[in-house]
């Protein structure tokens, strides 16, 4: 059973929308797997990966499919044509095709993503694939690519902690490195809203807006907790996993291999599932329906497709007098106070590290 099935029957809920969700994102994940299996493309260091809506199993009859071609090998003039090829078979076989970004649906390369991290060089689209990368994507072919990657994006944030003690040994606390970049994409993501506002001249703005208070703000609540899962007095049961590991030292450690390892496992659980897992341990009920609740009638909203184009198509002046917005903003602002509870009251310990790391 899943965490958020167990969280489900726990909580006495039936979240409809969730799991009709996941249930048609493993059906589309299938359908693009075949896609993609039937290119059988020659190259083996290549790896398709999935992002988005679809990665995060909460597929609708309109969401884009998000996919990237990873390249973690030498330069091959062949990873361009293979990649033109798929995005053409993905359009003919009826898939929505990714947003005007350009972030999806082209070449992501390994050496960007493990080696310009901060500095000039990191740009927005590399900080968005990057941490994507880490919170939300699943591989549908190749996996050790995926996963080699993966590491190494790990293995940087890790290694590179100005309080690392060694190459091979790093204390078991939040790796403020990698939470420092979880924390600059989230308010990168919220300047890029208003961005986005101004250069479409309010296109669609109501929808982006309602992703980002749900599954933006997921993505970034995945990531808090991804960071928080190296806290001993959070997790007491590290002591157990790393016991016969752990450095004579004073200040508990981790060989850095088998904290990438711990690292990746959990990122790989999807950003749901990772709320739902930290709900069981450090919700409240009264918390997690407020939480799960929402999610589920957003959900509802983006797979009803009335409710759906009303908000694509929305007038930024009628917004105040819209009923439907109103429900939606409403939705968002309870979400948001779940998740005020789940990381500042709820407990003591989250809400310790919520505020030592998340805000100063």
């Amino acid at each position: 059973m899943s965490p958020l099935e167990d969280l489900q029957k726990q909580c006495g809920a039936r979240w409809e929308h969730l799991f009709n969700s996941i249930q048609e994102s493993h059906q589309k994940l299938q359908k693009f797997r075949e896609l993609v299996h039937s290119e059988n493309t020659e190259s083996r260091d290549i790896s398709v990966v999935i992002f988005g809506s679809l990665a995060r199993r909460e597929w609708t009859s309109q969401s884009d499919l998000d996919w990237t071609l990873l390249i973690d090998g030498p330069v091959d003039t062949k990873h361009a044509a293979e990649a033109n090829r798929l995005a053409r078979k993905v359009a003919e076989h009826g898939f929505k095709q990714p947003g005007p970004t350009a972030l999806f649906g082209k070449l992501a390369i390994s050496h960007n993503l493990v080696h310009e991290i901060g500095g000039q060089e990191d740009s927005n689209r590399n900080l968005t694939q990057r941490l994507l990368l880490l919170l939300e994507s699943r591989a549908v072919d190749r996996d050790d690519t995926h996963r080699r990657v993966v590491d190494g994006v790990l293995q940087r944030y890790l290694t590179n902690d100005p309080r690392m003690t060694t190459t091979r040994n790093v204390p078991l606390r939040v790796p403020r490195f990698l939470c420092n970049d979880v924390v600059r994409y989230w308010r990168t993501m919220c300047v890029d809203y208003a961005n986005k506002y101004r250069d479409r001249t309010g296109e669609g703005w109501a929808l982006r807006h309602l992703k980002l208070r749900f599954s933006r703000k997921l993505i970034f609540t995945a990531g808090l907790l991804l960071c928080f899962s190296c806290d001993v007095q959070l997790h007491p049961e590290l002591r157990l996993r790393f016991r016969d590991l752990f450095s004579t030292e004073e200040t508990e450690q981790a060989p850095v291999k088998e904290l990438v390892e711990y690292l990746r496992l959990r990122s790989t659980q999807g950003p749901l599932d990772t709320l739902a897992e930290a709900c069981r341990q450090f919700g409240r009920p009264a918390t997690n329906r407020m939480l799960f609740d929402a999610y589920n009638e957003f959900l509802g909203i983006l797979r009803d497709p009335d409710q759906r184009t009303k908000l694509s198509q929305l007038d930024p002046e009628k917004a105040e007098t819209d009923a439907g917005f109103q429900k939606a903003r409403a939705l968002g602002k309870q979400f948001h106070q779940g998740l005020v509870n789940l990381f500042f009251h709820d407990h003591v310990r989250l809400g310790d590290l919520s505020m030592h790391y998340g805000l100063f």
